[in-house]
């Protein structure tokens, strides 16, 4: 009979892979996909080898914390994020990324007044924001909202959270996610 299981996502890119192995597309693919599949020992290789390629380094690096994040070493991760965020050359997009991660990496660290600290000019006040003018902030990107939620809520700023909450959902501007972490407040 014939083997009718069709086969894993990250084997699939994986065998791309060797018929393309500088495809930085699919090298950043599967990178993600043994990630989301807890599988580090792979998702490390490809990592090793983005990294080696020399090509979009500031991505494998943004990469390379994510990959220390869910191995839960909280301090490398760190230590990638924040010389990413400092990085002159990272463009906007990627500095940001590196701040709500750094700040989620301080969160599970108990860093809590550091997390806060991190995320605390890009989550702007609605009033704020009015203009379109200012710095670049991440305030409406679910998982930032989270996170920032989640600090406030390990800070005892109970208060500033329901506030904060309270003017994203009045402006539809409240993440679901974030929804439920602003209900336990």
């Amino acid at each position: 009979p014939m083997n009718t299981t069709p086969m894993n996502l990250l084997d699939r890119l994986e065998a791309f892979l060797q018929q393309d192995p500088c495809n930085q597309a699919l090298l950043a693919q599967a990178f993600e996909e043994a990630l989301r599949q807890a599988r580090h020992e792979r998702a490390q290789h490809h990592l090793a080898a983005g990294l080696a390629s020399g090509q979009e380094t500031l991505a494998w690096r943004l990469r390379e914390a994510h990959w220390h994040l869910a191995g839960r070493d909280w301090a490398a991760a760190r230590e990638i994020l924040e010389r990413l965020r400092h990085d002159p050359l990272a463009p906007v997009e990627v500095q940001l990324a590196a701040a709500q991660d750094e700040a989620y990496a301080a969160l599970q660290q108990g860093r809590v007044e550091e997390g806060i600290e991190l995320l605390e000019p890009l989550m702007a006040p609605l009033a704020d924001t009015s203009t379109g003018a200012g710095p670049a902030t991440i305030d409406t990107a679910p998982q930032a909202q989270v996170v920032w939620l989640r600090l406030l809520h390990r800070a005892g700023q109970l208060d500033r959270l329901l506030a904060w909450a309270t003017d994203r959902a009045a402006a539809g501007r409240l993440a679901a996610d974030a929804r439920g972490v602003a209900s336990l407040g």
